[in-house]
This record gives structure tokens, sequence and C-alpha cells, in this order.
């Protein structure tokens, strides 16, 4: 048996399987997938939003739990993001 690339990586930076899938799937994205306006050069809003959202998706992040009163401060934080926030 012999490992991928993808497997060397996720070993190496102690990340998820699905993770190292989603990278990939981001980085091979076609014209009409979410994931394509991280690879266009001309906007780079939309490369920032794209990348940032590609690294929020990541499984390792839906583990993390929002301590006492942390949520006030993210709600103060989320007025003066350039992106309007989504989730619980």
């Amino acid at each position: 048996i012999v490992p991928t690339y993808l497997c060397h990586i996720a070993s190496f930076y102690y990340l998820d399987y699905t993770t190292v899938s989603l990278f990939k799937k981001a980085l091979a994205a076609p014209k009409d997938s979410y994931f394509y306006g991280f690879l266009r050069e001309d906007d780079e809003e939309a490369r920032l939003f794209t990348l940032a959202k590609l690294l929020a998706d990541a499984t390792e992040y839906s583990e993390v739990p929002v301590r006492h009163n942390e949520e006030l401060i993210n709600a103060e934080l989320s007025k003066v993001l350039p992106w309007e926030l989504t989730g619980p």
C-alpha cells in the first residue's frame, strides 16, 4: 500500500481527510463551481472571499466551541466585516 501525496499532507498537518478532499476539489474546480472564485486572477475580492469560505468550511472548525460571552464579541466583529455572516 502506498499513500497518496494528499494523505502525506493530511498526516503532516493533522488534517481530516474530508478537509484535504475539500481543498483538492477547490483547486481543481471547474468554472461553474462555487470554488472557481478562488482561482480567478482578475478579482482579488472574489479570491479572498472564496479562500476565507474554503478555510471556514474545513472540518476542523466545525468542532470549535464558542466560549462564554464570546458570541457578543463575535456579533460586534461581524458588524465591521466586509461580508455578511450566516449560520448559527
